[in-house]
């Protein structure tokens, strides 16, 4: 985490999207001083008068010259901007990423079109019934990159991290960066969240293949 951390002292970075785990990534990166500016495609209802870094609201033009990229899931790498940066050495991950990188816990990732969240909080509160110390995180819970401290303390005591993933792209990413997930559950999947056959089956055969891969 220290070797994380310098690094992110001495980069410039940037970051695309504001949700429910870059909030609290601004936070860290602010409070350590880093250098950060902000991109999105749409306007910020956020009010970031604060942090006092430059925001951008109209896409991605004036993405040049950064070191490392955090990306919301939403955002995919595949964007000729990220491309170009990629090509010129800059380090593109997500929130997700990092904390898995670092976290010495085991993981349970959990996507899916329905019931991420019920699926999520009925296992969570198995595991803490049972006696494992969670950490909750993803579209519900606190934003783990934030408790990655505690999670790394308190794993001598036999803890579990329980990690609920944005999205089954997301999830994919995480599977085919070869992190080890514990266990992965796939609540159902519909079609009229996404945009055709491909965009659902695509994501699924990969996860698969990364699950088994990864010996998950």
């Amino acid at each position: 985490l220290a070797e994380f951390n310098n690094k992110l002292k001495n980069s410039k970075i940037a970051i695309i999207g504001l949700g429910v785990s870059n909030i609290p990534l601004l936070d860290y990166l602010y409070q350590m001083k880093c250098n950060v500016e902000i991109f999105s495609d749409t306007k910020i209802e956020t009010d970031l008068s604060k942090y006092n870094y430059p925001v951008y609201e109209d896409g991605l033009s004036k993405l040049v010259g950064f070191d490392i990229i955090f990306r919301s899931p939403g955002c995919l790498p595949s964007r000729e901007e990220i491309k170009k940066e990629i090509e010129k050495g800059a380090y593109v991950t997500t929130e997700v990423a990092e904390v898995l990188k670092l976290t010495p816990a085991k993981v349970i990732g959990i996507t899916g079109s329905d019931g991420k969240t019920t699926t999520t909080t009925l296992i969570d509160l198995v595991l803490r019934k049972s006696g494992y110390k969670t950490f909750l995180g993803g579209n519900i819970g606190t934003p783990l990159f934030t408790k990655i401290d505690d999670i790394i303390i308190d794993i001598d005591k036999n803890n579990s991290l329980f990690k609920v993933a944005n999205s089954l792209r997301a999830l994919v990413e995480v599977i085919l960066a070869r992190f080890a997930l514990l266990v992965i559950i796939v609540s159902n999947l519909s079609i009229k969240f996404i945009w055709s056959a491909t965009e659902l089956y695509n994501p699924w055969l990969s996860l698969v293949k990364g699950c088994n891969n990864a010996n998950s």
